[in-house]
């Protein structure tokens, strides 16, 4: 049993964690632990085999490419959003369909299976992704509050794909917006919290060899930011499928 990450001292992890509730985050984002913990290797190989090599890449462009300090480097940053934008769609599918998987009582897949999942999805994935990424991206450039509210109602695109079967952008997109609706302070709460989890130990690390200068040190906390990653897409499926639970059990009109 791994451990639980939100249950009180001395207590045990529930057989299941997939009954979180999107309106209780920081019980959900410990939930999330608990499944990302449980099949570590498989959700942390998906995210280093995937987004490692362009994490790896950005940080030698940075190390080749010096800027003075305060200042942005736009060059590693551009590889950074290029290079994600490509690549995390595989990485999400095959979080998700691994995720689901386990959902369903299937054997937990190997690293190899859970990647070979991952294709099929891609197109999709992405497609869903850059549409919404356009809108929020928008949104942040006009006024910034509009891409953070865009961003929290397209919070459920990839979901929507791999477990809701919209294989289009725009279907997608309405159906996130329209399960976000009335919510989105809730979505809100449970991705900055599974952020902080996912993001905060490689960025400790990243900050600390940067300070002193430990070059080993901050390619660790990029591989570690690439590692937990799927922590927030862990955290994504649970808030969808409390939503959908949740419009199931409304009366039919």
């Amino acid at each position: 049993m791994p451990q639980d990450y939100y249950a009180p001292p001395k207590t045990e992890a529930p057989a299941n964690d997939f009954p979180a509730r999107i309106d209780q985050p920081v019980e959900l984002v410990g939930r999330a632990l608990n499944l990302f913990f449980a099949n570590w290797l498989v959700y942390g190989g998906l995210g280093l085999l995937v987004l490692g090599p362009v994490s790896a890449l950005a940080q030698w462009y940075a190390q080749a490419n010096p800027v003075a300090a305060g200042e942005a480097n736009w060059g590693q940053l551009r590889i950074n959003i290029m290079g994600a934008g490509l690549v995390a769609p595989l990485a999400v599918a095959g979080v998700l369909s691994t995720l689901g998987a386990h959902r369903q009582g299937q054997p937990a897949p190997t690293l190899g299976e859970a990647l070979g999942r991952v294709f099929a999805l891609w197109r999709p994935v992405f497609a869903a992704r850059f549409v919404s990424g356009l809108k929020i991206g928008v949104g942040l450039l006009l006024f910034v509050v509009p891409g953070v509210y865009f961003g929290l109602q397209l919070a459920l695109v990839d979901e929507a794909v791999v477990f809701g079967g919209d294989r289009t952008a725009s279907t997608a997109m309405a159906r996130s917006e329209t399960w976000t609706k009335g919510q989105l302070r809730q979505v809100f709460l449970v991705t900055f919290a599974a952020g902080m989890a996912a993001m905060v130990p490689g960025l400790a690390l990243g900050i600390v060899g940067g300070a002193t200068d430990m070059q080993p040190l901050v390619w660790a906390g990029a591989a570690l930011d690439c590692a937990l990653s799927p922590i927030l897409t862990i955290a994504g499926a649970l808030m969808y499928w409390d939503v959908a639970r949740s419009r199931d059990a409304e009366p039919q009109a």
